[in-house]
């Protein structure tokens, strides 16, 4: 389940990273990150509780309520509005970029913590 869920998050990163570039609003794909490295923060919540009592099966139900939350990011409508907001703007494509990789990092080195 948490390797999947790891696999989850990288794919939409990958989906969400090469679905933007294409009018500059900087607090949509601001809101975006935001909204995104909260629901990052909970998923490293949900890992620190699986570390701590392995036995715990309600923490798989907050895994499956993370991935619900997860599929707002991938919404098109969205996706969209972030694409405007950063336009061809390629030092807010660089920014983007690299906040969603420094989550996807967090949540890397949060299952390698797993790995006990």
């Amino acid at each position: 389940m948490k390797k999947a869920l790891t696999l989850g998050i990288a794919l939409l990163m990958l989906v969400v990273v090469t679905a933007c570039g294409s009018s500059s609003n900087d607090t949509v794909w601001k809101d975006y990150i935001k909204d995104y490295t909260a629901v990052v923060d909970k998923y490293i919540a949900a890992v620190e509780k699986q570390k701590a009592n392995p036995t715990d099966t309600a923490v798989l139900s907050e895994f499956t309520d993370i991935m619900t939350e997860m599929t707002a990011f991938t919404d098109e409508t969205r996706l969209e509005e972030v694409r405007k907001s950063i336009g061809n703007d390629k030092a807010k494509m660089e920014q983007f970029t690299s906040e969603l990789e420094a989550q996807a990092k967090r949540v890397t080195d949060s299952m390698a913590e797993l790995q006990y």
